[in-house]
């Protein structure tokens, strides 16, 4: 699918950001009153300050992150994406894999509202 250029760019920060724990990438991607699903199961992160201290923990909790989106649909301001990702936890060397559906909510083009996750699959292989 060809999605907007601001969901691609949106996406582009968002893995640079991961990636190379550049928090700057982060800069006016959340709303400031934005909510963050980790999980259908638990309460949202809510806040741009409380999503922001989440990813700046989660970041330094790993190294060597390789990620990839595939934008699947986009209707509107909605954006549902693939996520997969391999990285190491620092705590203890292990090799993580995975793979998960994300929805997006837009309050503006590349300004992020609400992102519900859900994870798909642990992977057993890395990225290719």
């Amino acid at each position: 699918m060809t999605a907007p250029d601001w969901v691609e760019e949106f996406l582009a920060a968002i893995r640079r950001g991961v990636a190379e724990a550049a928090m700057d990438a982060f800069e006016g991607r959340f709303a400031e009153e934005a909510e963050y699903y980790t999980s259908p199961q638990l309460a949202p992160l809510r806040g741009r300050a409380a999503i922001l201290a989440h990813l700046q923990k989660q970041i330094a909790g790993q190294r060597d992150m390789r990620g990839m989106t595939e934008v699947l649909n986009v209707t509107g301001m909605t954006a549902l994406v693939r996520w997969r990702a391999s990285y190491v936890l620092r705590a203890d060397d292990s090799v993580q894999h995975y793979d998960a559906l994300i929805l997006y909510d837009f309050a503006a083009p590349g300004v992020c509202l609400r992102r519900r996750s859900w994870a798909v699959q642990w992977a057993e292989t890395p990225l290719p």
